[in-house]
């Protein structure tokens, strides 16, 4: 942070050097795995206002819980309109000899889904990600699909593909 009169007394010096402190004191991310580390364990709450603990022991992003219900979906337009793109995108690579494919990650609500009491995908018409699959198909998109994939995969894998303490796949995923 710059330390002027100016700065000081329109109060940009404040915030600056709070937001500089608050990034660069010793042990960081030690205080703050502690501190998470401490919330969760004596109250069994996430410490973050977007995770959800379900269970005592499974962690979830609010978000992926509401796109996999269908609360936070998009137009269908929109999403064609994404999908055309990207097939131009498709398009201009292959003219030019690269390949292109399509990646949709998988997400933790629909791979516990069973567990957390959350209907099959495939009974939910409104999610974005059924909208993804009918116009990445209709355009023509190369995709992968590793939700699915993930899905078939969980009985069969030996180690977890998510773990219950994180809300992102694991090293194994």
């Amino acid at each position: 942070p710059h330390l002027s009169m100016g700065a000081w007394f329109s109060g940009s010096f404040q915030n600056q050097f709070e937001a500089y402190s608050n990034e660069n004191f010793g042990f960081r991310p030690s205080f703050v795995r502690f501190r998470n580390q401490t919330i969760f364990s004596l109250f069994k709450q996430s410490p973050h206002s977007n995770v959800l603990v379900y269970n005592e022991d499974n962690f979830f992003f609010k978000d992926n819980i509401s796109e996999y219900l269908g609360s936070e979906a998009k137009p269908s337009e929109e999403i064609e309109v994404r999908c055309q793109r990207i097939k131009k995108l498709e398009n201009y690579l292959r003219e030019r000899g690269k390949g292109f494919v399509m990646a949709i990650a998988p997400d933790k609500a629909a791979y516990f889904s069973n567990e957390i009491g959350l209907k099959p995908y495939d009974e939910i018409d409104s999610s974005n990600y059924t909208k993804w699959i009918i116009s990445l198909e209709k355009n023509n998109i190369s995709y992968i699909d590793f939700r699915k994939q993930f899905c078939e995969a969980k009985d069969s894998s030996p180690y977890p593909l998510f773990p219950n303490y994180g809300v992102h796949w694991s090293v194994y995923g």
